[in-house]
């Protein structure tokens, strides 16, 4: 598995850079068990570690990879160990890419509500999208959903109401 020499290339005792994050990316990227090892890395007790698996996870999804059912599962798994804002950030921004199962659906928004009222904006903003993107797939969970949109409607924070305004449009709700 590629967890040790992964961990080790993140593992530089501070934040990477997004250059630094694409060269580990370009040189892991394409092998066996890459996706699996972020997913086992996300949940590090490191934060730097779990912040730089957690982008690499959001970039590997970003430039059009896929995480099958299953691996949703252990990523969702390991939500309650993703403690550092960056690493939950990034697992935010990354939901809109992530199918979710139905049996799953219930625990990621458990992770995701105490982070919508959290003191950081861009964890608040991208939260609510993450709760809406999910809704989307999943309509039980539209009522809250629909909740939440309404109240960061009128967040004080300019970066929510801005998320809030992009989704409710994406909601046809404009």
């Amino acid at each position: 598995m590629l967890r040790v020499p992964i961990r080790e290339a993140i593992d530089t005792g501070q934040p990477l850079s997004a250059v630094e994050l694409e060269g580990i990316r370009a040189q892991f990227g394409a092998r066996e068990g890459y996706a699996d090892t972020l997913i086992l890395l996300s949940a590090d007790a490191a934060d730097h570690i779990s912040t730089a698996a957690t982008w690499l996870l959001k970039n590997f999804l970003e430039t059009g990879g896929s995480l099958a059912s299953v691996q949703v599962e252990r990523l969702i798994e390991r939500l309650p160990a993703v403690t550092a804002r960056g690493a939950q950030l990034h697992v935010c921004q990354s939901v809109r890419f992530l199918e979710i199962p139905p049996n799953y659906a219930a625990s990621l928004l458990v992770w995701l509500r105490p982070l919508r009222s959290s003191k950081h904006p861009f964890l608040r903003a991208w939260s609510i999208d993450a709760t809406c993107e999910m809704a989307l797939q999943r309509p039980n969970a539209m009522p809250e959903a629909r909740n939440v949109l309404e109240a960061a409607l009128s967040d004080p924070s300019a970066s929510v109401k801005a998320r809030a305004r992009a989704i409710a449009r994406k909601f046809g709700d404009t």
